[in-house]
């Protein structure tokens, strides 16, 4: 079977020699061997639907595998969380700042004060950041499809897609 690149060409080619036809039978004899590269298609749509299907499926064990463990993680993440707390909280009780075991020390350490933003209006200028400004591409698509005027210094384009259910 040929491959689906040498499928499109074969068209391009039969339907240039279509044109090209001088008479009704050599017309009809391009038509039947059009009619076959189209079962040649329709065999290669089919084992492409099929490697499609088993690709969407594993892709789709791998998204469900990647949930289990992401929740997994999560739980192994809060047990560490609530051991260390348990430990600062037994450290803090005996009035101890380090104890030592064999594989490590645990040590009470104060912690760099932070600053937490209760309420970002009320915050003087003098205190902010500029930010760049920066380009709103969905109002350059707005004002495109509302005028079909491009915006200069950028370009529209549409790329064909394709979907197989």
């Amino acid at each position: 079977m040929a491959t689906l690149y040498e499928i499109a060409g074969q068209y391009a080619q039969l339907y240039a020699e279509l044109e090209d036809a001088q008479s009704e039978a050599e017309a009809e004899a391009i038509l039947e061997r059009i009619d076959a590269i189209n079962a040649d298609l329709a065999g290669k749509a089919e084992a492409y639907a099929k490697v499609c299907r088993n690709l969407t499926a594993a892709a789709d064990a791998m998204r469900n595998e990647e949930k289990r463990l992401a929740a997994r993680r999560t739980i192994a993440e809060n047990a560490v969380t609530r051991l260390k707390n348990r430990m600062a909280w037994a450290m803090s009780q005996a009035n101890a700042q380090k104890v030592q075991t064999t594989i490590g020390s645990w040590t009470m350490r104060k912690n760099p004060a932070h600053v937490t933003i209760l309420n970002e209006d009320e915050i003087p200028v003098e205190y902010m950041i500029a930010q760049p400004m920066k380009v709103d591409k969905a109002a350059i698509m707005a004002h495109y499809k509302e005028t079909g005027e491009v915006i200069p210094g950028t370009s529209v384009d549409a790329d064909m897609g394709i979907m197989f259910k």
